[in-house]
């Protein structure tokens, strides 16, 4: 089989991964790959022939090509290209993607928010308008920003940079930024490091993607949305295993949701300007681990118990219980996939007595089991 996809973002190398570890179980795949990058031509090499080819089909050309090799094709781009029509699909879901971006800047106080949209492409667009409509579903507005000209066609650097930092000087502060990728994340960043804007004090930066290396690059470290890119790539290769045994599903698209972000120095703030709130959010912070209930926030923090729960929907849109909830969740969720920890032990660190309730609570709050959670995560 073949892969014709990028290998130079951290998302292309991902897929791969996922290929490969699906195709180190069937043991007799012969996979043909070459290093490239996001704007080489995608092609197969002359006198190829194979089983089949996983493929990043974002031109008519390549579909056409493809097309033509007369082999099983699983294509794995969101870029809608007609004569691609006909091949199976996997790909990620933006609209989950912006969800977390949304629940990620509110649990942490934004009223404000921006998207930086890099290419006039429909692809990308799609991607703002999933983050601008969650938004509009809780009436609050998105400040969009496309640069002049198209940079990935090489459009002046400076030019982009002076029109990206007099649109940063005009918004309204503190405001969170979701961009389309790492790396447009990162020209923000430096943009507002040039600039004298603080981050993440004045404006957060979450990329839409978390590629290792260039979330990295930057400083403050960006924090990202983790695209499940591996679990694309597994999901195609098991798709096209079936392709090649002569099964054809009956479903040709397959759309895959982000579940989970790395967080990073670039969202570390608590955008909040209620004094009271501020203090019951950083007390819940500091003590989620242990076991405590509402009762010894109140405690801590003597204030009417409905007083609080306004002050919390108001600026949060949840309450102290469940912003208690949230943090034992994505503190589950994190030792779950980046240590081996017992469930046992999990349970103790996130202030739950024992393993029983922690998989009673998880499932509750995520439909699924600690432990089917964690192998999926693996594969993300």
């Amino acid at each position: 089989m073949a892969l014709l996809l990028d290998t130079s973002t951290g998302w292309g190398r991902r897929v791969v991964e996922g290929v490969l570890a699906y195709a180190q179980e069937c043991q007799s795949w012969n996979i043909w790959i070459e290093p490239r990058g996001q704007i080489e031509d995608m092609k197969l090499p002359e006198g190829w022939s194979g089983d089949g080819i996983i493929a990043r089909v974002s031109t008519s050309k390549i579909a056409q090509r493809l097309l033509q090799a007369n082999t099983e094709v699983v294509n794995i781009s969101r870029v809608e290209v007609p004569e691609a029509s006909q091949f199976y699909r996997v790909t990620s879901d933006p609209v989950s993607s912006a969800k977390l971006a949304f629940e990620h800047f509110r649990s942490r106080g934004f009223w404000n928010f921006a998207y930086v949209e890099p290419y006039d492409l429909p692809f990308v667009q799609e991607h703002y308008t999933a983050f601008a409509s969650i938004l509009a579903e809780h009436g609050m507005a998105c400040s969009l920003f496309v640069p002049p000209g198209n940079m990935k066609r090489g459009a002046n650097w400076k030019t982009i940079r002076d029109a990206m930092t007099q649109w940063l000087r005009s918004l309204e502060k503190p405001v969170a930024i979701y961009t389309w990728a790492s790396d447009i994340g990162r020209m923000v960043i430096n943009v507002c490091v040039q600039s004298d804007i603080p981050v993440p004090h004045e404006v957060a930066v979450l990329g839409g993607d978390d590629d290792q290396l260039l979330c990295h690059a930057t400083r403050p470290a960006q924090s990202g949305i983790v695209v499940p890119a591996r679990s694309i790539g597994r999901s195609a290769a098991q798709l096209l295993d079936k392709l090649m045994h002569g099964k054809r599903p009956d479903q040709r698209q397959y759309v895959i949701k982000a579940r989970q972000i790395n967080e990073r120095a670039s969202t570390d703030i608590l955008a909040l300007r209620d004094r009271r709130t501020l203090q019951a959010l950083h007390f819940l912070r500091e003590n989620f681990m242990h076991p405590i209930t509402i009762v010894d926030l109140l405690k801590a923090l003597p204030m009417g118990r409905r007083t609080l729960e306004v002050k919390f929907q108001t600026q949060l849109g949840r309450t102290p219980a469940d912003e208690l909830k949230a943090l034992r969740l994505a503190h589950a969720q994190k030792l779950l996939v980046e240590t081996d920890m017992s469930l046992q032990d999990i349970a103790e660190s996130c202030g739950l007595s024992s393993y029983n309730y922690l998989t009673h609570f998880f499932k509750r709050m995520t439909g699924e089991t600690p432990g089917r959670y964690r192998k999926r995560a693996h594969h993300v």
